[in-house]
């Protein structure tokens, strides 16, 4: 049989919640985007209007508008309310959705033998929209969708199957289902060879039970965490985190005009931020977000201080012209004046060099002129972005250096910064205000819940959120006066954004706006508190990080070997040195959670030499130590 043609709903794919209960979930994340909209009572006209309006064959679409009419007195915007409707249909039906197994193996064998596989459902949502819902759910081998609200037809009358066979021009083909009227009976009518799917029965007549007897999905960080984690290979999980931060991210700063996210792992931060305000927060509280590409590197480079040779330990010629804010190509003709031979070679401290005091003596005046060009072209770019005198600064954190760097050079600005968690205090000052959203090291020394859990394989949170573009190395002016970035994306970092990072970025980004359309207790909740969201956010980290499969620990390694430090000297790749373990083997058993991050990548490195499976058994040990101890 060359065409197979499959049922959607309790076949293919099947819910964790029953469809009333998923339209409560809408109702319920339509009421956030619209306050004056009660919803319960959304909830009960909605219902009221799908048993008389049939949805089947005229879709979901005319509900949203009659509901509008119904509204319209609290509602702005007609076509912000029906878009709001519209997505969050979509994405509150992802959340509950997972795919069968057995038929989604038996649909992937076929397609490999040459067949083409289309969906015929009788649904609410229009063949585009549900075509849309299996790619975001991983189905990408579907030629085709034939929903009943596109065609007006059903198969529980048979006359979907009429405009299926003569869409495809086809005389007969296999029909798989679970209902045996719609998928079975009537395709064969039509006919259709059939196959009947009994697997999905028991797990509808539980959803039936349960929602009879108004029986809720628990729906807590812990559960959705954990699914999130089973189901990934490319650690998607990492969605709850950033959902988590940008949720305390917005209620930190309600009532705010601005805040702008640093380059580069804000620029997907910031994706997810606009699309938790887009789905979580009404149009008018929400707050207005820009981008500001930045490094420390750049930031330096408008400092003289951090443009001297002092600044440097160990660098090349080469590397200290770029660091200051020249091109490659202009730090190479600068090494030919003061005569250096080998401009790529690293020289140990650099400030005490021969080459050093050359640099100064011959180019002194030229470094000079570039420093003040460069700031003042950086300050420009900055006041571009600025809404009055507080500024809001948004990063993936660590330190808060960036921060640091503005607040020095704008002595006008109050700025205030947030993380996603802080590890490290500042040595110097000024000290800025800072605060670590998921986890945090204060200023006098107080560390967060699950501080080491959270901050384990930090390298790996900036590799997910790396951005589509390089490393603002320094700023110019263009012939027009106007600020310019110039930016330097490494060759390897490109080839790993394009071959990995953005495909499990838009994952990333699916997850999150599924995780949307819940409402979590405790999110908002202190990460200094050990309540029962935080302890399931770190019980989440600890998995992901200890708990691997062969696919996770090969692409955490292909993320290691990619990883590109562009800070003064720079390197490529991440290293490993067991000695961190060795030397502290006691502490290692004692205090496991301190060490979670070394264990992590040790797993990697044993998997680099052949012994996968024992870092695989070494990490799930660790695990449970971790959890035994820290009473997780």
């Amino acid at each position: 049989m060359s065409i197979i043609l499959t049922d959607c709903f309790d076949t293919l794919i099947c819910r964790r919640e029953h469809p009333y209960q998923i339209a409560r979930r809408w109702s319920k994340s339509v009421s956030n985007l619209h306050p004056s909209i009660d919803a319960e009572e959304l909830f009960s006209e909605r219902m009221k209007l799908i048993k008389t309006n049939p949805i089947d064959t005229d879709g979901i679409y005319p509900i949203y508008e009659i509901l509008f009419e119904k509204y319209k007195a609290c509602i702005e915007s007609k076509q912000e309310f029906i878009s709001d409707c519209h997505v969050l249909e979509l994405k509150c039906e992802e959340s509950s959705a997972y795919i069968n197994r057995c038929v989604d193996v038996f649909l992937k064998k076929k397609k490999e033998d040459g067949c083409n596989i289309y969906c015929v459902t009788d649904y609410h949502l229009s063949s585009e929209d549900m075509n849309t819902f299996l790619l975001n759910l991983g189905i990408d081998y579907i030629d085709g969708v034939f929903s009943s609200a596109s065609y007006c037809a059903t198969k529980h009358e048979g006359t979907l199957y009429t405009k299926v066979k003569e869409l495809l021009n086809i005389k007969t083909a296999l029909m798989i289902g679970d209902n045996k009227i719609s998928d079975i009976k009537n395709a064969q009518k039509q006919g259709l060879e059939t196959k009947y799917i009994s697997n999905t029965f028991l797990h509808k007549s539980i959803l039936r039970i349960k929602n009879k007897f108004d029986i809720q999905p628990k729906q807590t960080a812990y559960t959705i965490g954990k699914r999130l984690w089973q189901e990934s290979d490319s650690y998607e999980e990492f969605s709850l985190i950033f959902y988590t931060f940008c949720s305390r991210l917005y209620h930190a700063n309600k009532g705010k005009e601005k805040i702008v996210f640093l380059a580069r792992e804000g620029y997907f931060l910031k994706k997810c931020f606009d699309t938790y305000q887009r789905m979580c927060v009404p149009q008018k509280e929400r707050i207005i977000t820009d981008y500001l590409k930045c490094s420390r590197r750049a930031i330096h480079s408008v400092q003289r201080d951090k443009c001297l040779p002092s600044f440097f330990h160990s660098i090349s010629v080469e590397n200290y012209f770029i660091s200051i804010g020249f091109t490659q190509d202009e730090a190479l003709d600068m090494a030919k004046v003061i005569g250096t031979k080998n401009p790529e070679k690293i020289i140990d401290n650099f400030a005490s060099s021969e080459e050093a005091n050359l640099i100064w003596n011959k180019l002194g005046d030229k470094i000079e002129k570039r420093i003040e060009e460069n700031k003042k072209a950086f300050e420009k770019y900055v006041r571009s972005k600025v809404s009055g005198k507080e500024l809001i600064l948004v990063d993936v954190g660590w330190i808060g250096r960036m921060q640091q760097g503005i607040d020095i050079l704008f002595d006008e600005l109050s700025t205030t910064g947030y993380y996603v968690g802080i590890y490290q205090n500042l040595f110097e000052t000024p000290f800025v205000e800072r605060h670590g959203l998921v986890f945090n090291n204060s200023e006098d020394g107080s560390k967060s819940a699950y501080f080491h859990i959270f901050r384990s394989n930090i390298q790996f949170y900036e590799q997910l959120l790396a951005a589509p573009h390089g490393s603002a190395c320094f700023y110019r002016f263009d012939d027009s006066g106007n600020p310019i970035v110039i930016e330097k994306w490494d060759d390897n970092e490109r080839l790993l954004y394009k071959e990995v990072i953005e495909n499990v970025q838009q994952k990333l980004l699916n997850d999150f706006e599924r995780l949307c359309t819940y409402s979590f207790e405790g999110v908002n909740a202190d990460c200094y508190e050990k309540k029962a969201y935080n302890k399931a956010l770190a019980l989440l980290m600890l998995r992901s990080c200890l708990i691997q499969t062969k696919k996770r620990m090969k692409f955490m390694n292909r993320l290691m070997v990619g990883f590109s430090q562009n800070f003064q000297q720079q390197t490529i790749g991440l290293t490993f040195n067991a000695k961190n373990i060795e030397e502290k083997k006691v502490f290692a058993i004692i205090s496991p959670e301190k060490f979670v991050r070394y264990i992590a990548k040790l797993g990697v490195v044993l998997d680099r030499k052949g012994l996968g499976s024992s870092g695989l058994c070494l990490m799930k040990i660790y695990y449970w130590w971790t959890r035994l101890l820290t009473r997780i």
